[in-house]
């Protein structure tokens, strides 16, 4: 994998994070971001088993979360719990979160002034501008010594930010927790089952990754309840019925067939599959945009024509890629482009309140079988 580089250290990944820390090699500062919360979860729960001792972890455990807003950490306070020991613990343990100092400006704007917070927010307790904050950051992490161990949790980190990152580097690590490919979790599935002695087929972990959108933290939900399906049950190989039996609905396999009925002309089968997933309390706005979504990668697979290729662009299951490549068959590229845009004429109906969700699906079902039927 290749490894990025931010202030002339390298940016870590999980595998490397989590190695060190099984070497017992503990830093002052970590700085983690990225879209897998999952992940950045474990590695901190792993941190706080280190360096908290258990009688003592609500007094040195001390968590600060600036719900998006720069302003709303306090660093005065913050530079305060750094300074102070820890209780009984090996260290002190100091979680911050949703800072957007690592960021150009804030995530979010201001709900009073509908200002972005790189000024003063007036719900914040900081002062001085985004930058200014950034700046008194960067000198604070200069006091960070090994009685404290100092973890930020980030959605993104701005490489160009280098002072800052730098300061966390001095005394740290920073480490990005991606999205993680499917054939990766799909290894992190049958480990996991091996680890509770079952035994999971190869398109059973394939099913149950795409079922969950390829999140980690749906994915390990998902597998608690396999888990505990099995110790009743006293199962020992997991595959697809068990799949479709224990977990979530599988919402693209019916976006699959709903589809399958347009491209044949049964509109009505569509409208009752559309009724299914409604029944499965499925949110229709989750179902406009799976379908949406869908019509896309059908036109992507259509261009490309190659399974390996379109794994790699869409980062899907080899089989979803293969049954894309399939389904794309059954259309021509102006009937898909042509629903893809009924898709989005839909969404703007919704969004400009002239015709309500349900309404809005039937209807662009119904088209979508009309632009599949003048082709056909």
């Amino acid at each position: 994998m290749a490894v990025k580089k931010s202030a002339g250290k390298a940016i870590q990944n999980y595998a490397q994070t989590k190695a060190q820390l099984r070497s017992d090699e503990l830093h002052d500062v970590y700085l983690f971001f990225g879209e897998e919360d999952f992940l950045i979860e474990r590695l901190v729960l792993s941190i706080q088993a280190m360096v908290l001792a258990p009688a003592s972890a609500d007094l040195d455990r001390v968590r600060l979360d600036a719900e998006g807003y720069s302003s709303r950490l306090d660093l005065d306070k913050l530079k305060a719990e750094i300074q102070t020991p820890p209780f009984m613990s090996r260290r002190k343990l100091i979680i911050v979160k949703n800072s957007t100092l690592f960021t150009a400006g804030s995530a979010k704007k201001s709900s009073i002034s509908g200002n972005d917070d790189s000024d003063n927010d007036e719900k914040g307790t900081g002062t001085g501008s985004h930058k200014d904050r950034q700046q008194m950051l960067t000198e604070l992490l200069k006091m960070v010594n090994e009685q404290v161990c100092l973890i930020f949790v980030e959605q993104k980190a701005d490489k160009r930010l280098k002072s800052l990152l730098s300061a966390v580097q001095e005394k740290g690590i920073i480490a990005e927790m991606a999205q993680e490919k499917p054939a990766v979790l799909k290894q992190w599935v049958e480990a996991e089952c091996r680890q509770k002695g079952l035994s999971i087929r190869s398109q059973a972990a394939e099913s149950l990754v795409d079922r969950c959108e390829q999140s980690m933290r749906v994915i390990w939900s998902e597998l608690e309840k396999l888990f505990l399906y099995a110790e009743y049950t006293g199962l020992k190989t997991v595959d697809e019925e068990t799949v479709a039996l224990v977990s979530l609905p599988d919402l693209r396999g019916n976006i699959f067939d709903l589809t399958d009925s347009i491209s044949s002309g049964d509109t009505g089968r569509a409208l009752i599959l559309l009724d299914t997933l409604v029944r499965q309390r499925q949110p229709l706005q989750l179902i406009q945009f799976m379908f949406a979504r869908h019509f896309r990668q059908l036109i992507c697979a259509a261009d490309t024509g190659q399974a390996n290729e379109l794994i790699n662009k869409l980062k899907i299951m080899p089989f979803v890629a293969a049954r894309l490549i399939k389904q794309s068959r059954q259309f021509s590229i102006p009937v898909m482009e042509r629903i893809y845009e009924l898709c989005f004429e839909s969404d703007m109906m919704v969004k400009t309140g002239k015709m309500n969700d349900r309404l809005v699906l039937e209807t662009m079902i119904v088209r979508a079988g009309e632009a599949a039927g003048a082709y056909r």
